[in-house]
């Protein structure tokens, strides 16, 4: 299936150009995303299609970008942990797919993702806690998936320091960290 925001359905997806009508605009430059769709045993899986997204206009055919069909793909498209800074200036999110984490001002201008903070090198970051207070508003936690607990700072390109080795805790799950 393929979903663009403001359609009044979801239609099953076709190799090629698909056309959508009576589209919602949702205002002049206003991006309008697109999604693909697959649903199995396993539950539903989305994927994020790719620019230019579509800025809808009355009466009119637009590009919308492209999508691809999951498949065996992300589980349930987008954050999954999200965490406010203890300064109270903005938010971070971890992308459920655990391909990142993401800080963003508590303001952000329409359409904006915010910006990646660093995390090891092939690690698959899925949680994020930050610091305690304002004072240690640059200092977080994050859990890289069968990886372990690190601790970093925003200053800091190499991912930060390994507090904890999941490794060491076979078979057991982390589904939360919390604050230092």
């Amino acid at each position: 299936m393929v979903y663009v925001q403001g359609a009044p359905r979801a239609r099953f997806a076709t190799n090629g150009t698909m056309t959508f009508d009576n589209v919602a605009d949702f205002g002049p430059g206003v991006l309008q995303r697109t999604v693909g769709i697959d649903t199995d045993l396993w539950g539903e899986r989305r994927s994020e299609g790719y620019p230019p997204y579509a800025d809808v206009l009355p009466d009119q055919t637009v590009s919308g970008g492209s999508v691809t069909i999951p498949g065996i793909g992300i589980s349930q498209l987008g954050p999954g942990s999200i965490a406010w800074k203890p300064d109270g200036l903005g938010l971070t999110y971890a992308m459920r797919s655990g391909s990142r984490i993401n800080q963003i001002s508590a303001d952000p201008p329409y359409g904006s993702i915010g910006e990646e903070i660093p995390v090891a090198a092939g690690t698959v970051p899925s949680l994020v806690a930050w610091g305690p207070d304002a004072e240690h508003s640059d200092l977080y936690l994050y859990f890289a998936r069968d990886d372990g607990i690190y601790l970093n700072t925003l200053t800091n390109p190499g991912g930060g320091t390994k507090l904890v080795d999941i490794v060491a805790f076979e078979g057991e799950m982390v589904f939360d960290i919390e604050s230092l």
